[in-house]
Formats: structure tokens, sequence, C-alpha cells
């Protein structure tokens, strides 16, 4: 219908497009070709928290888009800061920031929970264990656990589209980006941690939905 001169093609064209539209409920948007972009994402940060990394890492990679962090100047503070950015599509960059959300929230629940569980136990025996980097330490081991479920997910059923594989390429193509290793979590609370992971329900969260959504 764009491509036509002639008014009448047009409106011929276009008529049948609406009626293809809705025979097989398309809507406007799934003819769109995705673009992705490279944008900020979350807030700046002087230190960087391996747990958040990790489990931002793997939910952006389940989804298709790329995550990386870089330096930035806020011009209030006159200072240099790091903040996290994310390649991909707008509906990538969404579902990204709604189930993260929701697995951040419950790794940070399960942390304060299992910490004042392990306090607790602690002043019950008597005991004299050390505290410090606990809750961290569950926290990491939790997110590492969670981040390789995910990528074991993706294997076996990928939720990513062939366009929105080939618009994250395109832009993919443009930066060189460096690797980064997880530290590792120690102790009892790392045990801890990577119990919590595995037994976080992520299918439920992440599953398919109709065609190419996710039931978040």
């Amino acid at each position: 219908a764009d491509c036509s001169d002639f008014e009448s093609e047009q409106q011929i064209f276009a008529q049948k497009v609406r009626e293809l539209m809705e025979k097989y409920e398309i809507s406007s948007t799934d003819l769109e070709t995705p673009v992705a972009d490279d944008s900020a994402f979350g807030d700046t940060f002087k230190r960087l928290d391996s747990a958040y990394m990790s489990l931002l890492n793997g939910v952006a990679k389940y989804y298709g888009a790329e995550l990386y962090w870089g330096s930035v100047y806020e011009p209030k503070t006159r200072k240099w800061v790091q903040q996290f950015k994310l390649i991909g599509t707008e509906g990538q960059r969404i579902e990204t920031e709604l189930y993260f959300e929701f697995l951040l929230n419950h790794m940070n629940s399960e942390a304060e929970k299992a910490y004042k569980e392990e306090k607790m136990n602690a002043k019950l025996t008597n005991s004299n264990k050390k505290f410090h980097g606990w809750k961290q330490n569950f926290r990491k081991a939790m997110a590492y656990t969670i981040e390789s479920r995910l990528h074991e997910m993706k294997q076996e059923n990928n939720p990513v589209s062939e366009a929105d594989a080939k618009a994250v390429a395109i832009v993919l193509a443009t930066k060189k980006l460096v690797s980064h290793r997880n530290t590792a979590a120690h102790g009892s609370a790392a045990a801890n941690g990577r119990s919590a992971g595995l037994s976080a329900s992520l299918n439920r969260q992440a599953g398919a939905a109709g065609r190419g959504g996710r039931a978040l």
C-alpha cells in the first residue's frame, strides 16, 4: 500500500492488510521491524554489587539482550560513577526490567530471612559465629545459581525471536565488550544461597505465554 502511487491501489492493499491482521490476530506492532538501542539501565553506582550484576546479566541474556557497564559523569556531584547499559529492543528491555525486579526482590527477601534465622540459631546455641559478609555471600550464591538456571532454560526453550536477535547483533557489531568473571561465594551462606537459587520458581515467571509473551 505504501509503495503504490495510485490511491485506489493503496486503498485495496490497505484493506487487504486489515483483513489479514484481523484474521490472524496480528497487531500493527507485530508488523514493525524491531530496533535495538544501547541505553542506560537502572541507577548509577560507585561499587559493583556482584549478586545484582549476575542476576541482571542472567535475566538480560535469557531474553536475548546484552548487559555491560561503564563510567558516566554526574554534573550534580561532579564525579564519575558507574552505570549499567543494556543493548536490546524495547520489548527485551521491558521484559528484562520486569522479571529482574521480581527476582531481585525475591533474592533480597530470601537473604534477609535466612540471615535472621542464622543469627537466631547462633544465639540459641551460644555460638560465636561471625556474620560479616554472610548476607552478601548468600546473595552471590543465589544469584549465580539463578543465572546458571536461566542459561539452561534458554538453551532448552529459547524465548528470543529471530528479529530481536538480529537487532541486538547489529548493535553488538559496533561494540567491543569485555567479559566479567564472578567472585566466589563462601561458607554456609553460599550453601544456603545455592539452595535458595535452586528452589526459586523460574518457569512460572518466565514461561512462554502465547505468542512470544511471558507470564509476568
